[in-house]
């Protein structure tokens, strides 16, 4: 079938990309503010914008489902095999200013996920520096309040045996 004699209804796939377009957009934020809480060593904030995060993830992934599903029937009343149909397929069947309008949301789309890649990618790293400093401190304050060193093979102070530093000779 072509689009002259079956119009397309692309409406649902053009609010579905919207909607992956706006929490696309939420996801990037969030992650900009994750790193600001790292750098204020902000855990609570930390803690509420990771669940937030995790929130638009599953929303996303939802859309997307959506998405795939809704591709899948426009492919299929076009008669394009519709297992793994891309959007960009799609519009060069469609034609016209559904096609149009879809290849704008599209772009927007990839320009926003590639965004969100590379705001992920820097909290990853942000996040990694951020637990390599608190297991420094961690071991630092450990080793400070180790009652029990002795020396090591090596030669240098390590981590003994706890021993008690009194004894109740009255027992």
């Amino acid at each position: 079938m072509t689009t002259t004699q079956t119009p397309i209804q692309t409406e649902p796939l053009e609010h579905t990309l919207v909607a992956l377009a706006k929490e696309h957009e939420t996801l990037i934020e969030l992650a900009k503010q994750h790193r600001q809480a790292l750098r204020k060593a902000d855990s609570p904030t930390i803690a509420r914008l990771a669940d937030l995060r995790n929130q638009t993830n599953q929303r996303i992934i939802a859309l997307d489902k959506e998405r795939a599903r809704i591709v899948a029937e426009i492919s299929k009343a076009i008669g394009l095999p519709s297992a793994n149909t891309t959007i960009r397929a799609l519009i060069a069947q469609i034609g016209g200013p559904s096609a149009k309008r879809l290849s704008l949301l599209a772009e927007k789309l990839r320009q926003l996920i590639e965004s969100a890649r590379t705001e992920q990618s820097a909290l990853r790293e942000a996040t990694a520096a951020f637990a390599g400093h608190l297991g420094g401190m961690l071991a630092q304050v450990v080793q400070t309040c180790n009652v029990a060193k002795t020396y090591n093979a090596r030669g240098k102070m390590a981590q003994g045996i706890a021993m008690s530093t009194a004894v109740d000779f009255r027992h």
